[in-house]
């Protein structure tokens, strides 16, 4: 669930005081909703010697705080800034002194810089903290996610559906408006699931294939060519990455679907879904609660299995969407 920069910072600050706060956070959003912000107020929490909190992120840097970013022309973190980073951890401190390490824009390790920080996410020192900036978590190798604790900063801007969360909001509508119900139905919802998620992969395609082409022709006087060669394979990652994040939030939107439904259920109105409450009688009108949970543990399984397996994506989705909605 979303939290607001203050919320996420008094959970933090509850955490530290019990002696139970994490060594590695995952802060995302998108840039309009204070993520270096919340990370100087984590650093002067655990620093208070350092800058004050209202200063910039990057004035935070000090011989305790290391600040990693995209320096390169590339525009990627490479593998010697997250060795250093891994270095100043086992630097000699005072037995109190918290070391920190805050990645900006941590979507933007290449694999070799994403493999040497695995390491350190792994195992590190006493009282060091890692914080990770991103708008694009999905980038990120699963193995970092899982060794990490996401706060997912609440957006106040976003006051309406996204296209993506229309377009499911849609699909559900219309499958179950026509009364369909059981097997007919689960097979019905998943063929248009897929073909979305098909038309979603071919707009995605043609977008990198335009950036591809006109950074070829801006780069043509560029004889670099192992530069050339690495922002191509960047466009390619970037475009496969985003595919998984339009996957994984058009399955994360199906759950929340069904907790509208389960809100709706116990009396209390959804907090979004309006379009389908009309719909929600017919879906579930006999189904119990206990009925409901497991068709949501369905989708949490969806969305592991996709991430975290090798399973066949068509695979997945046919036994998924009977098991959640036949």
């Amino acid at each position: 669930m979303p939290l607001t920069q203050n919320q996420a910072y008094e959970l933090l600050e509850s955490a530290k005081q019990k002696g139970r706060l994490g060594h590695a956070f995952l802060i995302t959003g998108s840039d309009k909703v204070g993520k270096r912000t919340l990370a100087t107020r984590i650093i002067h929490m655990l620093a208070p010697t350092s800058s004050p909190p209202s200063r910039p992120l990057e004035d935070m840097q000090s011989e305790y705080v290391r600040i990693v970013r995209p320096r390169s022309k590339s525009r990627l973190i490479k593998v010697d800034d997250m060795r250093a980073l891994e270095d100043s951890f086992y630097m000699s401190a005072p037995p109190e002194q918290w070391k920190i390490g805050v990645i900006i824009d941590a979507d933007r390790m290449n694999e070799s810089a994403a493999n040497a920080f695995l390491k350190t996410l792994e195992e590190p020192p006493k009282n060091c903290l890692l914080l990770l900036l991103t708008t694009a978590p999905d980038r990120l190798l699963t193995t970092i996610l899982s060794r990490c604790i996401t706060i997912s900063l609440f957006d106040p801007e976003q006051k309406s559906m996204t296209p993506l969360q229309q377009r499911i909001e849609d699909l559900l509508y219309k499958t179950f408006q026509q009364q369909k119900r059981g097997l007919i139905a689960a097979l019905s919802l998943k063929t248009d699931f897929n073909l979305m998620l098909v038309e979603e992969k071919e707009e995605l395609s043609k977008k990198y294939k335009k950036l591809i082409q006109e950074h070829a022709q801006a780069s043509k006087n560029i004889t670099d060519r192992a530069y050339l060669k690495e922002q191509e394979e960047q466009f390619k990652a970037e475009e496969a990455a985003e595919y998984l994040k339009v996957r994984t939030d058009s399955i994360n939107e199906l759950v929340s679907w069904f907790g509208n439904l389960l809100r709706w259920k116990v009396g209390v109105q959804p907090t979004s879904h309006l379009k389908s409450k009309e719909i929600f009688s017919s879906f579930a009108s006999d189904l119990t609660i206990n009925d409901l949970l497991p068709r949501m543990e369905a989708l949490e399984e969806l969305r592991y299995l996709l991430t975290e397996t090798n399973t066949s994506e068509q695979l997945a989705l046919d036994v998924i969407f009977i098991k959640a909605f036949s």
